[in-house]
């Protein structure tokens, strides 16, 4: 399934999918390009001054370049990254299942301070390990299928 449609200022569009792809497209219905960003759905996308951002399951930011080239993953300490959207000044704010809003940009005087980038490690680092565990019970020592 289709989640979201970006135009372009070249008479082409780029999509997102269910299936984890974004593509390239032509107002001919032509696919150009096809990228495979993994296997979680991809929810949203948008255009930035040189680059996309795409947005999707797993908490996951992907920074494209024009070309289709993956510049930049960012993991998010959120389930799943909802929407994203340009702002006027060429950074990208996303919204999560965490009920946050949070602004990436690429110029340094911008970017968050050191303790609230340290605190996001710790929530991710906290996220992976909630991942690995169900309540008391660890995940890895639990029989497969074959028990």
């Amino acid at each position: 399934a289709v989640r979201k449609l970006c135009v372009l200022l070249d008479q082409t569009f780029m999509s997102c999918s269910n299936a984890g792809t974004a593509r390239h497209w032509d107002v001919s219905g032509t696919c150009l390009r096809t990228l495979q960003l993994g296997s979680n759905f991809l929810y949203s996308m948008c255009a930035l001054v040189e680059s996309f951002a795409v947005t999707g399951e797993g908490g996951n930011l992907y920074m494209l370049n024009a070309e289709g080239g993956v510049t930049q993953g960012i993991q998010i300490p959120a389930l799943s990254i909802w929407c994203c959207a340009p702002l006027p000044d060429g950074d990208v704010i996303v919204g999560g299942s965490d009920g946050v809003a949070r602004i990436f940009s690429s110029h340094p005087m911008k970017q968050a301070p050191l303790q609230d980038r340290e605190q996001m490690k710790e929530q991710l680092a906290a996220q992976k390990h909630s991942k690995q565990s169900l309540g008391d019970l660890e995940l890895s020592k639990l029989q497969g299928p074959e028990a």
